[in-house]
């Protein structure tokens, strides 16, 4: 049956795969006692891809959609492509070397237009969100993301804001806040711990951040942060420490001594993030760790103060500048 190579039906005219190639694409095995051969799909498929592919591809057209926030206004559908479905050339492959067919068949599917979008935003809490979802979909990673403005429109956006992340160093805010109820309730004096505390802040200084914690408590701590809202931010799960970008916001609108903390944000020496997309003065905690980016900050700009977390997962400072820069003019509008 192989004698002569393999006639593989495509359109436009038949192509055959020669006897050689197609014992180079043979598999053996024993089954029931006898030997039983089979075509390995890999190696088929780097031919199929070789010298049938084109033959019967036909490139996809492009789809024009046109959005606001979240709905679409009008849609130009483009057509769909064709390509060769390899699994299934594969099967009629092995067909014909079971001897249950005479020539194998290119067997094709169907591919879908690409999508090209024109997007607009109304200056509102779901044109905000809707930038936010659109933005993430179209880039590299993980993202959650949250924003409240603390005066003017007090609109607030989120995308994944309750997805939670491995903190890295955006704990030390955590850190921080159970500090400095301690001291305000005066149980500790904020002489003795002020340069500490500003090392952790303002340079992500960890061995600062490791001895309060270690002298607070991770149990302490998670009470703290969680009797304020913060819900889904921990220290005693496995794997973490562990928050969202929505808590990172809560945690900034709310916490205690406030000035202290964002004296040292301000000397934060991170700034590739939200402070070099945002317009105004920015106050804000970083972390990094393996593929972790995040960001949480208090922005005071020309159209009023909020607070911002970008946390993502595979991303770059770059897109975390960027996004801050869409976010910014769209709240300006």
């Amino acid at each position: 049956r192989l004698s002569d190579g393999i006639t593989i039906d495509v359109l436009g005219g038949p192509v055959v795969a020669g006897a050689s190639d197609v014992m180079a694409w043979l598999d053996f095995a024993s089954k029931d006692n006898a030997l039983a051969a089979s075509v390995n799909s890999e190696r088929a498929g780097d031919w199929l891809g070789k010298n049938i592919a084109s033959k019967v591809a036909i490139a996809p057209g492009v789809s024009y959609i046109k959005t606001i926030d979240f709905t679409e206004l009008s849609r130009v559908n483009g057509a769909p492509g064709r390509a060769l479905d390899v699994g299934a050339t594969v099967a009629s492959v092995q067909a014909v070397r079971d001897g249950q067919a005479a020539n194998a068949s290119a067997a094709t599917t169907s591919v879908a237009p690409s999508e090209q979008y024109t997007r607009t935003y109304s200056p509102s809490d779901q044109g905000l969100s809707a930038l936010l979802a659109n933005y993430a979909k179209d880039h590299p990673g993980t993202f959650g993301v949250s924003m409240i403005e603390l005066d003017g429109k007090k609109r607030r956006a989120s995308y994944n804001g309750d997805k939670q992340f491995v903190t890295a160093s955006t704990y030390k805010l955590f850190v921080a806040y159970s500090l400095m109820k301690q001291i305000d309730a005066g149980k500790r004096d904020w002489g003795s711990n002020e340069a500490c505390f500003n090392k952790m802040i303002s340079y992500s200084d960890n061995a600062c951040a490791e001895s309060f914690l270690q002298s607070l408590g991770l149990n302490n701590v998670t009470k703290d942060i969680q009797a304020i809202g913060l819900k889904n931010s921990t220290f005693m799960k496995s794997g973490g420490p562990f928050t969202t970008a929505n808590d990172l916001t809560l945690m900034l609108g709310s916490s205690v001594n406030q000035q202290r903390l964002i004296a040292a944000m301000k000397g934060n020496v991170y700034r590739k993030g939200i402070p070099a997309g945002a317009n105004g003065t920015v106050a804000d905690k970083v972390g990094f760790l393996n593929a972790l980016l995040h960001d949480a900050a208090i922005v005071y700009g020309p159209n009023g103060t909020y607070v911002l977390a970008i946390m993502t997962d595979g991303s770059s400072w770059a897109t975390i500048a960027d996004l801050t820069k869409q976010i910014d003019a769209l709240r300006a509008q």
